[in-house]
């Protein structure tokens, strides 16, 4: 209607935002399934998998858009409809931004997460397109284009970062060491347990974690009731999405697992 390539870039930019959220939801509760006869560890990994086509479609879009057509807006149009515009965008996103943080962190969702920085995004790129419409009606030649520019960065930028995030927890990357400090800490009930060692991976929102123990007993009923404290100290992290397998070894055999 106004033949404004910036609004025309925010409005495609706000279409992707649909599709792009409806799957970030469906990842999430696809992610949420529990383990079944084809998927003995879970869906865990569909949240990055979401993540990971939401990251190409935003890297997609930012460049599609740096390239499109300029076009200037219709000297008979109403500047002040496409201020309104602009400012009821930067609000709207911004909102969806707070609402999605806050169910992500309280839902502990790697793509809800990623979808609410997106949403921040938004709200940048349209206050960018805002800022770019006014500096064009006092005659700021390159306005526009450069808010293009700012506007595909953005889009691009985001879309990096989520994919750099969605490619470490498909790659099965181990957990941070304050994770793993954090099992060891659950794990050592009393003087009796000793690390032999620790593996971690990281699976969409969830920590799997082995943990190989020396337990030094002297008979085999005090092997088992630390043994038990042991799982018990790992069972408290399954509230903090960290999943522990407790291996006791001796002498280097598996003697319970």
């Amino acid at each position: 209607v106004f033949r404004s390539t910036l609004l025309f870039s925010d409005s495609i930019h706000s279409l992707t935002d649909v599709l792009i959220t409806s799957g970030a939801f469906a990842g999430d509760r696809i992610s949420a399934k529990k383990p079944d006869k084809t998927h003995h560890y879970g869906y865990y990994k569909a949240s990055a998998i979401t993540s990971l086509f939401i990251s190409v479609l935003l890297i997609v879009t930012g460049i599609t858009l740096l390239f499109s057509p300029s076009q200037k807006p219709d000297k008979n149009s109403s500047y002040i409809i496409v201020y309104a515009t602009c400012i009821a965008c930067v609000i709207i996103k911004e909102i969806l931004f707070r609402i999605t943080a806050a169910y992500a962190k309280r839902n502990n969702s790697m793509v809800l997460k990623a979808e609410a920085y997106h949403h921040r995004s938004d709200s940048l790129s349209s206050f960018a397109a805002l800022i770019g419409t006014v500096c064009e009606k006092i005659g700021v030649s390159f306005a526009e284009k450069l808010s293009l520019v700012i506007i595909s960065a953005m889009i691009v930028i985001t879309g990096l970062k989520i994919l750099v995030s969605s490619v470490k927890n498909l790659s099965d990357r181990s957990a941070p060491d304050c994770v793993t400090e954090k099992i060891k800490q659950s794990v050592n009930v009393n003087d009796k347990v000793n690390f032999a060692e620790v593996k971690t991976r990281v699976s969409g929102e969830v920590v799997f974690a082995d943990v190989y123990l020396r337990l030094d007993v002297s008979s085999l009923d005090d092997f088992f009731a630390t043994l038990k404290e042991v799982k018990e100290g790992a069972r408290a992290l399954e509230d903090e999405n960290i999943s522990v397998n407790v291996v006791p070894i001796e002498n280097n055999i598996t003697i319970c697992r």
